[in-house]
């Protein structure tokens, strides 16, 4: 993606990758992908206060937006520190901002039930809090933090016609698709990127029918306010003409490809016969610096073309298991 006119504003929008993060403290696939591409669209932009990231907030599915000047790209690519980020400014639940964020913009009420926690506090009243996900001592511990007024703003406050709204999530839902059309009445440009197409080629490999069902109505629904779309891959950008096409939608979709790496290998595996690739496994690299020697040396090991690589989230066992594989 291009940097945009000077004066054109840009809002990533992360609706499901915020809803992900309220119930887990780790990134899949696409949380990661959303997460990167923001974070390295940042470094190489030459002005943040035109970039945003936009989003449905779950307190009261308003469509609101926070400027990238007040968030780190270092914090986006680590999920813990993105979802820590989220729970202090009362996007999704853990802390005293998220209890009174409905309220931030009526000081009536907000006074009113910030009043009601504290004497909930008082008496101990754990239930009242862990419904909220949050308990008595977490509260007391953040009470005297001030809440950030003016981080999270209403998107239509901010956007302006022919700014861009760029989905890079999973964002299939009735209400998401209802908020981008309402973005395009707004005369937003939408760009959508589709990852790929397996639930509607592929529906045998998916959860159930529903989730088929799903993406054909997401599909079917996201031209009606999208400009044009992105794909993952040449493959992905074939398929998503070919489904276009065969639904005669005159929609351009261009290739945004997505950087792929190596196993992360910390010792440089010699010409030794196979037997001991598991030896030279003593542990894993808490980053990627060296994977692409890593790829080339392990490239010699393999006899096929393609390995196919399936496990847990849990690195140490990935790697373990396609080296047995090799083996």
């Amino acid at each position: 993606m291009k940097t945009s006119d000077k004066n054109t504003q840009i809002f990533f929008d992360i609706s499901s990758t915020i809803e992900y993060l309220a119930h887990h403290p780790h990134y899949s696939g696409i949380q990661r992908v959303v997460a990167m591409i923001i974070s390295e669209y940042q470094k190489l932009s030459e002005d943040n206060q035109n970039l945003w990231i936009s989003f449905l907030h779950p307190n009261t599915e308003k469509h609101c937006a926070i400027n990238l000047n007040q968030i780190s790209y270092k914090t986006l690519p680590s999920p813990e520190q993105t979802q820590k980020l989220f729970q202090d400014i009362g996007i999704i639940s853990g802390s005293l901002l998220y209890l009174l964020q409905k309220y931030i913009h009526d000081k009536k009420k907000y006074y009113f039930h910030r009043t009601r926690y504290d004497i909930a506090a008082l008496f101990q009243n754990e239930e009242l809090f862990q419904k909220r996900g949050t308990t008595v001592s977490e509260w007391k511990k953040n009470r005297q933090k001030t809440i950030p007024l003016n981080v999270i703003r209403p998107l239509y406050d901010i956007a302006q016609p022919n700014d861009k709204l760029i989905l890079l999530d999973s964002t299939w839902g009735k209400k998401h698709i209802k908020a981008f059309k309402t973005a395009k009445a707004n005369n937003l440009k939408i760009i959508t990127l589709v990852h790929d197409l397996i639930p509607t080629l592929a529906p045998n490999v998916v959860d159930s029918a529903e989730v088929t069902s799903v993406f054909f109505n997401w599909m079917m629904q996201s031209t009606a306010y999208t400009d044009f779309y992105l794909a993952n891959s040449e493959y992905t950008k074939k398929d998503l003409q070919l489904f276009l096409q065969k639904n005669d939608i005159a929609l351009s979709v261009k290739t945004l490809p997505l950087t792929q790496t190596g196993v992360p290998i910390i010792e440089p595996l010699s010409d030794q016969n196979s037997e001991t690739v598991s030896d030279s496994i003593v542990q894993l690299p808490e980053h990627l610096e060296n994977i692409a020697k890593i790829s080339n040396l392990c490239r010699s090991l393999l006899n096929d073309k393609f390995v196919l690589h399936v496990g847990t989230i849990e690195i140490r066992k990935n790697t373990w298991r396609l080296a047995l594989a090799w083996k």
